[in-house]
């Protein structure tokens, strides 16, 4: 592979970075999508509990200062389901936006970079048969083994651009599932706030 690298010229740099760049946003969005980080079941089933038992107070009790106790986002959707009735749809609608932003933060960027590398793969490719082209015209074609080995040096390119784009899309959706999973959950648990706050 380091061979591989040095033969793929200075477009091999621009193919590691985006391979890191994956790499970096699946494992920070994979821990940012755990369960206890969005909305820990245990806290949101507790705090529904308090409010079928009409405590008062409850947004005191269940909302931590620094968002820990109702992972990061459900704190935010029992303050917005508390207070005025008349608008608590509109409110928990509008925080609900707000929280998928949040969430689906990072993800395109997998797909932007899975679109980019085997367009750099590609590119290196084209610069590699230009300069094989080129041997042509100043030492002519007689001599197939230098041909072949410019070719197989200018397809590297391509190959390590497949190779960062693949996995990419692969974990992209690997993430989108863990999102969607997270989203149904804030969805359910606003839905049960609405409910019991309006009734």
């Amino acid at each position: 592979m380091n061979e591989w690298l040095l033969r793929a010229g200075w477009l091999a740099w621009p193919l590691v970075a985006c391979a890191l760049g994956v790499l970096t946003i699946f494992i920070e969005r994979w821990w940012f999508f755990r369960q206890r980080n969005v909305l820990p079941a245990a806290w949101a089933s507790e705090c529904l509990q308090a409010i079928d038992e009409g405590k008062k107070f409850v947004t005191v009790r269940f909302v931590s200062t620094n968002g820990s106790v109702g992972g990061r986002f459900g704190g935010a959707l029992l303050q917005a389901a508390e207070g005025d009735p008349a608008t608590r749809r509109e409110r928990l609608e509008d925080v609900g936006r707000q929280i998928g932003r949040r969430l689906e933060r990072g993800i395109d960027w997998l797909s932007t970079l899975a679109a980019v590398s085997p367009l750099l793969g590609l590119t290196g490719t084209i610069l590699g048969m230009i300069q094989v082209f080129q041997r042509i015209t100043v030492a002519g074609a007689g001599d197939a083994q230098v041909l072949a080995g410019g070719i197989w040096m200018a397809l590297i390119t391509t190959v390590l651009g497949l190779m960062v784009a693949i996995p990419a899309l692969i974990l992209r959706q690997i993430l989108i599932g863990r999102l969607e999973a997270r989203i149904t959950e804030l969805e359910g648990f606003a839905a049960a706030l609405g409910e019991r706050m309006d009734g």
